[in-house]
């Protein structure tokens, strides 16, 4: 009988649902799950206190009713484990002046504190508390995990993989050489993924996208192809929002005669601190590395680089996350920047312009599915094997395409129809589009 590992983590309904659909699915004479509810290690007192009062989530205790029903064993840290998770919260010791990506000692926690922050360079004075709880919740996730006995257990399941208590289980049972699966959403909030690195892994993604492509009717692909592109200029199906909404249709700045106009499509950076695949030495390690060498390339020819930030999410705060890692960048005189509020037609100005750039961006294949020739990526996509003549990763390679730019349009429907249709429609709940809160289909039984 294969043994599966199930982590609670963070005491959000939405992964409930995603480790609970997988649960209930996979439950067979063939297949045993231990589910590990580490959900109070290193939470607020407050909350514990709310909960203990019966402020509880009713799609948790319904979720637990019918594990009990399918005997699946759920298993929770001790009383002394989740003590101790909690004091460290008002452990001061041992904290720099700052944390960035590079820290290897808060490795588990710098993902979750940018996504808390909203900064890449955090500082230990300003968001001290936030750093002492995620610190609290590794390491008293890391206590809980010493204590269990995994002999036996063939593979275990997170959901998302980059947030504090899921990535130091992940940093852990690697250690243990124990398979991990990794849950996360897919094309849409009523579908969810399975994945053996991760769902921030464009090795992975890309090859789930061929698969896909390449056992999909062909007639039937086109059209959802070719829907998605006409979507995705308005709404980004998967994140819910759409990124053209402050946009002024045709709005440009005023662009300079006799120059050639090169414009770079930022993504957003903070998306990148998710576990992700290696990045070779020999390419580009970020995309203000890939726009910092494309300006060097550049300078002093008749070339004229815009950098479109990308935009902000409509509902976001008035807050420029990433404006610090475009320092190295704006030392150059023939760099414009177009901030993220900004009312710029990224559409409009791409068409203006002679060659596009991105590091990952959907704008790219957006733009190619619309007929731009020229896009070039800087980094490594999902895609990338759509456009490999294109894919620029090295500074020798841009300068040399920089130097006679030339017309080439890639496939791109592939990519399209993946992001339209990937993942396995969640079966055991229900989502209250309206509330946006999600119901057990079994819980009455």
């Amino acid at each position: 009988m294969k043994r599966n590992a199930l982590f609670f983590c963070d005491p959000a309904d939405w992964q409930r649902v995603l480790l609970g659909e997988y649960a209930l699915t996979h439950t067979s004479e063939s297949e045993l799950m231990i589910v590990y509810d580490f959900e109070h290690l290193g939470e607020p007192l407050l909350k514990t206190f709310l909960r203990a009062l019966g402020v509880k989530s009713k799609l948790k205790k319904d979720l637990l009713r019918v594990f009990r029903q399918s005997k699946i064993r759920v298993i929770k840290p001790n009383l002394k484990t989740i003590v101790y998770s909690r004091m460290q919260i008002l452990n001061y010791k041992e904290l720099p002046n700052y944390i960035e990506i590079n820290n290897p000692d808060f490795s588990s926690i710098y993902p979750n504190l940018v996504n808390i922050t909203g900064r890449l360079k955090i500082s230990v004075s300003k968001y001290s508390r936030a750093i002492r709880q995620e610190r609290a919740k590794s390491r008293g996730t890391l206590l809980a995990l010493m204590q269990l006995n995994f002999e036996g257990i063939d593979q275990a399941i997170l959901v998302n993989g980059r947030f504090t208590k899921s990535l130091t289980i992940r940093h852990h049972l690697n250690s243990l050489n124990i398979p991990l699966k990794i849950l996360e959403y897919a094309s849409t909030q009523e579908k969810y993924e399975v994945f053996e690195i991760g769902p921030h892994s464009n090795f992975e993604l890309g090859e789930k996208m061929r698969l896909a492509w390449s056992a999909a009717d062909p007639g039937t692909r086109d059209v959802i192809a070719s829907d998605f592109f006409k979507i995705l200029c308005d709404r980004d199906p998967s994140a819910g929002v759409s990124w053209t909404s402050a946009m002024v249709k045709n709005s440009v700045p005023e662009i300079p005669k006799d120059m050639k106009i090169l414009t770079f499509f930022s993504s957003s950076e903070s998306e990148f601190v998710g576990v992700r695949d290696q990045v070779s030495t020999e390419e580009f390690a970020n995309q203000a590395t890939a726009l910092n060498s494309l300006l060097e390339i550049t300078a002093g020819q008749d070339w004229v680089v815009y950098l479109r930030r990308h935009p902000k999410r409509p509902d976001s705060e008035n807050l420029d996350v990433e404006d610090e890692i475009w320092e190295q960048c704006r030392m150059h005189n023939h760099l414009i920047e177009i901030n993220p509020f900004s009312h710029v037609d990224s559409f409009a100005l791409a068409f203006q312009s002679d060659v596009v750039a991105h590091y990952d961006s959907s704008i790219g294949p957006q733009l190619i599915d619309m007929g731009h020739p020229r896009v070039i990526t800087l980094g490594n996509t999902l895609w990338s094997t759509l456009d490999d003549f294109h894919n620029l990763r090295t500074k020798q390679n841009l300068r040399e395409y920089l130097n006679n730019p030339s017309d080439y349009l890639p496939d791109v429907r592939a990519w399209a129809y993946f992001r339209a249709v990937y993942g396995k429609t969640i079966q055991n709940f229900v989502l209250d589009r309206k509330h946006m809160s999600w119901r057990l289909i079994k819980s009455n039984q």
